[in-house]
């Protein structure tokens, strides 16, 4: 399981004005590489969280591992016939349908109910990230300003990084946020929907 990238997506990166504008790129002095998601999950407070979370949704994890486990089993005689049918030297659509078709509705099924066991651990890494997120702000703030950076990009915005170039600030992004948050909460409010902190954090106009 993996943070949403599109909670981390929604961090703030200081003067982080992307390649399409382009006078502020012709007019930054330096430039560097900072990547939201490998600082968040670089920081003291996601290590920390991640075992805080194996520990707090321990009864959780397992029972998604016990249904994992059972659901593959159930899974592999249907796979089995399919992939036999299929294999038949005069195998058609039709020949192969009756394997098919029960074996993709399985699949679904499983599918969905994984998601639904996943959801309290996944919500609770989602609130986790959130959190750590809105430091970044000032995280990378204070990162350019120590490097002389006045331009950040994403990593998936840049097309070429010199070899040897030290313009990667996500590690310094990584001990910035490492002086602002060392733990957070696992445990979501009730109620509480990915986004909501990152609003909260913004200034009321």
């Amino acid at each position: 399981m993996t943070i949403s990238k599109t909670l981390l997506a929604g961090a703030a990166l200081a003067a982080a004005a992307m390649t399409t504008a382009s006078p502020a790129f012709a007019q930054a002095r330096a430039v560097a590489v900072i990547s939201t998601d490998g600082a968040v999950q670089g920081s003291t407070a996601w290590t920390n969280a991640q075992t805080a979370i194996r520990s707090t949704y321990a009864a959780q994890i397992q029972a998604l591992e016990t249904r994992q486990a059972a659901l593959a089993a159930e899974l592999k005689p249907m796979q089995d016939a399919y992939n036999n049918a299929a294999q038949q030297p005069n195998a058609t659509r039709e020949s192969v349908a009756p394997y098919a078709q029960p074996l993709a509705q399985k699949q679904q099924a499983a599918q969905a109910e994984m998601q639904q066991l996943q959801q309290p651990v996944a919500l609770a890494r989602a609130y986790v990230a959130e959190q750590i997120s809105v430091h970044l702000d000032a995280a990378a703030k204070a990162a350019m300003a120590a490097a002389g950076v006045d331009l950040a990009l994403r990593p998936e915005g840049v097309l070429v990084v010199g070899q040897g170039s030290n313009a990667n600030l996500t590690d310094e992004v990584v001990a910035e946020l490492n002086k602002r948050v060392q733990n957070v909460s696992v445990t979501p409010p009730a109620g509480w929907q990915p986004g909501q902190l990152q609003q909260a954090a913004q200034p009321q106009q």
